[in-house]
């Protein structure tokens, strides 16, 4: 285990899915920030229990593709708040797509961050 595996981002908590949830987390904080969850290894029914119960489903997008699931942040609903609350002023619509996916691409750190925040207070409750 390397020492960023060790850290975890919900430190000291030790309930049975808190393995499942830093492996989430490890994975939806870099490169295609999304990660696969293989049902016949994995307890999916937990994890996504917790991500219901966290309020943190209102950020990610869970696809369901028979024994695989994956889960991944949805960019498109971020894409649309932003399209919403920093775009809407933009009348060209190729200006206002632009934008957003603009307005998506810095606010993805902080949908992370609430992330973590959400999943790691469930499971310290």
């Amino acid at each position: 285990m390397s020492p960023t595996e060790a850290e975890g981002f919900c430190k000291g908590v030790s309930r049975p899915e808190s393995q499942l949830v830093e492996r989430l987390l490890r994975s939806l904080s870099s490169g295609p920030r999304a990660f696969i969850v293989d049902k016949k290894l994995d307890d999916y029914q937990s994890l996504l229990k917790i991500i219901n119960v966290s309020g943190a489903g209102r950020l990610l997008q869970v696809s369901d593709l028979g024994n695989l699931v994956v889960i991944y942040i949805d960019r498109q609903r971020l894409e649309k708040a932003c399209s919403y609350e920093e775009c809407g002023a933009k009348s060209d619509p190729v200006e206002r797509n632009l934008c957003a996916k603009e307005c998506g691409a810095r606010r993805i750190s902080e949908v992370f961050q609430a992330i973590v925040r959400d999943l790691c207070e469930v499971l310290s409750s």
